[in-house]
């Protein structure tokens, strides 16, 4: 059996029902596809390169996501890294929550919990296990009324 790396709370943190104890520390490999998401928390952290890292120190969050599907349910963290050379990156994944558009990019990061998306789920294979790992975010579809006509307006 492998031993859980627990870790101290802050003082900010939120507490996990008891009753999801269970769901969060079960783990389902889902198939290779699209799926969609919703963004559960996210986490402040520093990026510390390895020596020879492509990136240099930078802030990064650690976003997990939420994926109920038929197929099971399953939490994927993902790393964004505020960095100039991840601005593709960060685009890709603030468009798929509908925080992206061609003005610019700001980030709304109190809003994004709870924010939903889609994803391209695949598989990692890290020192004989296997991992599922978002390869790309989708860009979320922009939703419009329909014009109103005149025929539309009841008098």
């Amino acid at each position: 059996m492998t031993e859980k790396n627990y870790r101290a709370l802050s003082w900010d943190d939120t507490f996990i029902p008891r009753e999801r104890i269970e769901e969060v520390d079960s783990f389902t490999l889902l198939p290779e596809g699209e799926y969609s998401f919703i963004v559960e928390g996210i986490e402040r952290k520093i990026h510390q390169p390895k020596p020879g890292g492509k990136l240099p120190a930078c802030n990064m969050a650690v976003v997990r996501l939420r994926i109920d599907s038929d197929a099971g349910k399953a939490t994927v963290l993902h790393r964004l890294y505020l960095h100039e050379k991840m601005y593709g990156a960060l685009d890709e994944f603030f468009s798929a929550v509908g925080m992206s558009d061609s003005s610019g990019l700001r980030i709304d990061w109190d809003n994004l919990p709870g924010s939903t998306g889609v994803c391209r789920i695949r598989h990692r294979e890290y020192d004989g296990k296997t991992y599922l790992e978002c390869a790309a975010f989708l860009p979320s579809m922009k939703r419009t009324s329909p014009p109103v006509t005149e025929e539309d307006i009841p008098f």
